[in-house]
């Protein structure tokens, strides 16, 4: 993993919001976090969050609908699963990874900081296209500190609709 952060990088996340990495995994790295995803989906199902007994007494979890027979936009926008790193070791291990939470501390400017959530999110082929968003103001706590880091397990370019962010925002 290329954990270390230059200091333009640093300044780069400070002025406009976001830096990149490139090759962040190597192709190595990229296999286990694909093979280690693929496992966690398979074992969580059509369950978007991790299934407990508090949730199994207390509500429905939440399902996705197949793309067939989904009638609302947004399910048709992208799958998602939060919090596999609660029910899968080997998404425990890459989600809770030192190197990544030092990284986020230095683009911020901290010493220490916690996971909110993992999130992961497939796009299906001819999917609903995202929309231009802020996670933070949906998020259900406010830190001025709040970070997202995203890692595509694709290849994600121009063609193919890769994520885009506005300078400063």
């Amino acid at each position: 993993m290329k954990s270390e952060l230059s200091q333009q990088q640093i300044d780069s996340y400070q002025e406009n919001g976001f830096t990149v990495v490139e090759d962040f995994l190597s192709s190595e790295e990229l296999e286990e976090w694909r093979a280690a995803l693929e496992e966690a989906l398979q074992h969580r199902g059509n369950y978007a969050l991790p299934r407990t007994v508090e949730n199994e007494m207390n509500a429905e979890p939440r399902q996705d609908t197949d793309a067939e027979s989904a009638t609302a936009y947004y399910a048709n926008v992208f799958i998602q699963r939060v919090n596999l790193w609660m029910d899968n070791p080997r998404m425990k291990k890459l989600i809770l990874d030192e190197r990544i939470g030092k990284m986020a501390c230095e683009l911020e400017g901290i010493d220490a900081i916690r996971v909110w959530h993992d999130q992961t999110l497939i796009k299906a082929p001819w999917g609903n296209p995202t929309g231009w968003h802020l996670d933070n103001p949906y998020w259900s706590f406010h830190s001025e500190h709040a970070v997202s880091i995203w890692v595509a397990l694709d290849d994600a370019t121009i063609e193919n609709g890769c994520l885009w962010f506005i300078p400063g925002s």
